[in-house]
């Protein structure tokens, strides 16, 4: 029953997320964006099945901290791969 209320909540964030890509972002900070990505990082660990997910967010972050990405790109990195784990589950 949680899991089936869980994944409700999910597609509801999915969507309102989808409404917002199209308004334009303020510019993030790293410190900004760090958040924001661990975020997205945990969502993923909720819904398992995590094979490459959290290497990948891993890599997203250490380019973060070391300016060879954009703060803004990093999250929306970060946030193509739980889209890629929605699609694909």
């Amino acid at each position: 029953m949680t899991r089936c209320i869980a994944q409700d909540v999910d597609v509801t964030i999915h969507h309102q997320m989808k409404d917002l890509e199209s308004v334009p972002q303020p510019t993030r900070s790293p410190d900004q964006a760090r958040p924001v990505i661990l975020e997205l990082r945990q969502r993923m660990a909720v819904m398992g099945a995590n094979d490459s997910e959290f290497w990948t967010v891993d890599e997203i972050l250490k380019k973060l901290d070391s300016g060879e990405i954009e703060p803004d790109q990093a999250v929306r990195d970060a946030h193509a791969i739980l889209e890629g784990k929605q699609d694909y589950h």
